[in-house]
């Protein structure tokens, strides 16, 4: 094991000049920073800003300041995760009470949005959702507004996530409520700040272009003074390329970049303490925690008993869990010394755990989360461990030990192991520095840049030019719909193709008709639901006789004369079993296939399991919790209860239990050697040559996935009936390739820096036959689909959404 140390100096931020500050503003912070102050003074000129300095610098109370000058605008506040939300609650109500604002604070979510109307009087969330928007005094009581605030109307500043943003934006509510929800969420709110922004994916981001560029399109950044503060400290490049094209549209947008501040400058602060820097490489690249507290969890208990304050974090559950075993072998416990924070754990639990010594994460913690530890006179944290894949990990991880601002003690040095690969630890160690004096931030940056040690987070730009487009037709679709003047629409697609796509062919009446033919997909689908007459469109019976005509033949003739339509339509009503089963199947998987494409999240979802957990190996306080199937399995043994009545029989906590797909009982963690590799199998009533056709090289919809097991080794594991079938009625969206071919070489070779699962699907023909084939499931089908687009050949020219290059 390979080891790196390199001391860093303390970091200095420019303070302002109070001389050039309002009073107003040395209220709420008297001894504002030089970035805080050139964000507010800047908004009044541009029409969005993006403010790029570091985690823990005050970018959050700089976006607010924005206020002061408007104390009529409604404001939208948008954060990644529910936690971090509820942190910007407090956050922003603790400023409108300093700058006594007239605003109302609501952190709204989904669930939320069930609560606030116990009764069910609004059966609809988008009915709740809209009216909250429209008039949060009707829901008072529920969102605990102050008494003193609800005589008179008030603007309103609403703290949400993305889920809510998109599926408000892009018209996924109910067919009654989708509009009034759109409207409000457009034009409702005059100023938005978005944190985080360099947290979101290719998909998420083009929901946020989207908006900018109907804002900037329909003049609400000229007339409407609509403004925009993006707040990221690490964001890709590929955001500032796209602001540049919105840019030539006539946005006005700047950004506020961090610039080096010298120790001896008259208005410098110190922000972060000295910190030592020490990188230790491994060869075996998972459960880089684990395996370092299994030979130091001695010391890191000497360091708690030292009074330090520490954190630990790694990217994966299983290896927290197992670190946190690790530091119970030496003594540690989780009554006094440390606590988790994790997807896992409930809300009650990572409270708590924030005010032990030590906190054993995962990235839960990276987003914009404070350790506060009360009446400390230094830095919160005085060490932190770390895995570090991606450059993003190792700065946003860095940077929680050492900060210091507003601190009284600020020499004390700060400790920081970064857990990196061999060749990362390589890479840093052959560049030409010396690492023996003591260097700087910004050094240190050039550094890692320049020899290239780490691999960037991938940022899949390429779904941005081309699904993102279909994505975001949707709302253009509906508002087409209620517009006196539709042609209005065809010019503000052609704004959008030119911010996502400015190279690509693809016209309005490309992506028109594929909404409308999602529209027909929809209502065949909801006929059969309701268990209705099917009602089959002819356009989509066309369809599917050209391209079954193409699977079963090879013959890409799209024609389809009227001979043929009025046979098939025949045997349908006739009630020819086989022709209709053929296009029933064929209507779900491709409806499953596009409105997987329009989820906010990833569209293939695990089962939600509830885990008794007796002996604290997922959760310290909890005995009851909730996690993912596929998660459970391959890291831990588990008894399975045969139903709710069991589970609640053996933990007798009846009453007190979400619904769950599965219930257990988790018995230990596994060791690495003993995990377990999931893949699944599949019957096809096609020949392979069909198969391929249909299903190979595209992203599709399939029903019918059992779920398998096995041992390193490919020893297969056995899992009983009720797991293996658990997700057979489900329909996934998978990239399915050979795995014998160049296709699946390909995609594992460009994904490989992706952290990307890619299990085998065994595919079982009508001969007896199997054939394996490699697959990428949920949403990352399309996300992958997009980069690799131009190593596969698209098969069905009428089902397919392929990149035009950008």
């Amino acid at each position: 094991m390979k080891t790196l140390t390199i001391q860093l100096a303390p970091h200095y931020e420019l303070l302002a000049n109070l001389s050039e500050v309002s009073e107003n503003i040395q209220k709420i912070i008297p001894h504002p920073l030089e970035h805080q102050i050139k964000t507010y003074k800047l908004q009044k000129i541009y029409d969005l800003l993006l403010n790029t300095y570091p985690t823990g610098t005050g970018k959050t109370i700089a976006s607010l300041l924005h206020l002061l000058d408007n104390p009529d605008v409604n404001a939208l506040f948008i954060a990644p995760t529910n936690e971090l939300i509820r942190q910007h609650k407090k956050d922003v109500e603790e400023f409108v009470e300093q700058a006594n604002l007239p605003h109302i604070v609501c952190e709204v979510n989904a669930r939320l949005l069930r609560e606030i109307d116990p009764k069910n009087k609004l059966f609809r969330q988008g009915e709740r959702f809209y009216r909250l928007m429209r008039n949060p005094m009707e829901f008072a009581e529920q969102l605990g507004i102050p008494e003193e605030k609800r005589s008179s109307r008030s603007p309103i500043i609403i703290i949400t996530n993305p889920d809510l943003f998109y599926y408000a934006f892009y018209s996924c509510y109910h067919n009654l409520d989708k509009r009034n929800v759109f409207e409000e969420m457009f034009a409702g709110f005059q100023y938005i700040i978005v944190d985080e922004f360099h947290y979101y994916n290719a998909k998420q981001l083009a929901n946020f272009l989207f908006f900018l560029s109907l804002s900037l399109e329909f003049g609400y950044f000229q007339t409407e003074n609509r403004k925009v503060c993006l707040l990221s400290a690490t964001p890709d490049a590929q955001v500032y390329k796209y602001l540049e094209r919105l840019a030539v549209q006539g946005l006005k947008w700047k950004s506020i970049e961090p610039e080096f501040v010298e120790s001896n400058h008259p208005r410098a602060t110190r922000t972060l303490a000295p910190v030592k820097l020490t990188f230790i490489g491994y060869n075996e690249p998972t459960d880089l925690l684990c395996q370092y507290t299994q030979q130091y969890a001695d010391e890191i208990k000497t360091r708690i008993n030292n009074f330090l304050d520490g954190a630990l974090i790694s990217n994966s559950l299983i290896d927290v869990n197992r670190t946190a075993s690790n530091l119970k072998a030496v003594g540690m416990t989780a009554d006094k010394d440390f606590g988790r924070i994790t997807g896992a754990v409930l809300q009650k639990e990572r409270k708590s755990s924030a005010k032990k010594p030590l906190i054993v994460a995962t990235p839960t913690v990276d987003i914009g989360y404070n350790f506060i530890k009360e009446a400390k006179t230094r830095q919160n944290l005085d060490f932190v461990i770390f895995v570090a894949r991606y450059i993003d990990e190792l700065w946003q991880r860095l940077g929680r030990t050492g900060r210091v601002l507003g601190k009284i003690e600020q020499d004390f040095t700060s400790e920081a192991i970064a857990l990196v690969s061999e060749e990362t630890l390589l890479a840093i160690q052959k560049f030409p520095a010396d690492f023996s004096v003591v260097i700087n931030r910004q050094q240190l940056q050039s550094i890692l840049f320049d020899s290239k040690a780490f691999p960037k987070k991938p940022f899949l730009h390429e779904y941005i030019s081309s699904y993102a487009i279909l994505e975001s037709f949707r709302p253009l679709y509906e508002l087409e719909k209620q517009m006196r003047h539709p042609e209005r629409i065809e010019e503000v697609f052609e704004l959008v193709r030119l911010l996502f796509a400015p190279n690509s062919k693809k016209t309005y009446r490309h992506y028109h008709y594929q909404l409308f033919r999602f529209s027909i997909l929809q209502g065949s689908v909801f006929s059969l639901k309701d268990n209705k007459k099917p009602c089959y469109n002819d356009n989509l019976i066309r369809e599917f006789i050209s391209v079954a005509r193409y699977w079963f033949k090879g013959d890409e003739d799209d024609n389809v004369d009227e001979t043929e339509l009025s046979k098939f339509k025949q045997n349908l009503l006739n009630g020819h079993v086989r022709s209709h089963n053929a296009i029933k199947n064929y209507i779900l998987e491709e409806f499953h296939s596009l409105y997987s494409l329009f989820s906010f999240r990833d569209s293939f979802q695990s089962l939600t399991c509830a885990i008794y957990d007796p002996l604290h190996i997922i959760t310290e306080f909890d005995e009851v919790v909730y996690y993912d199937l596929f998660h459970l399995l391959k890291y831990y043994d588990i008894h399975w209860y045969k139903s709710l009545e069991d589970f609640n029989s053996s933990c007798q906590q009846s009453g007190k239990i979400q619904e769950a797909d599965l219930y257990c009982r988790v018995e230990r963690h596994k060791s690495k050697e003993e995990n377990l590799y999931l893949s699944f199998a599949l019957e096809s009533s096609l020949s392979v040559q069909h198969f391929k056709r249909r299903y190979c090289d595209k992203p599709i919809a399939i029903k019918g996935l059992r779920l398998l097991a096995s041992l390193a080794g490919n020893i297969p594991f056995p899992l009983s009936p009720q797991l293996t079938e658990s997700i057979k009625e489900k329909y996934i969206t998978c990239l399915l390739v050979p795995e014998e071919s160049g296709e699946a070489g390909e995609i594992q070779g460009r994904t490989r820096d992706m952290q990307m699962s890619f299990p085998s699907v065994m595919v079982t023909f009508p001969d007896s036959n199997t054939v394996n084939y490699k697959a990428i499931l949920g949403t990352n089908a399309y996300l992958v689909g997009a980069k690799i687009q131009k190593f596969l050949y698209a098969l069905e020219k009428k089902t397919e959404f392929w990149i035009a290059s950008c």
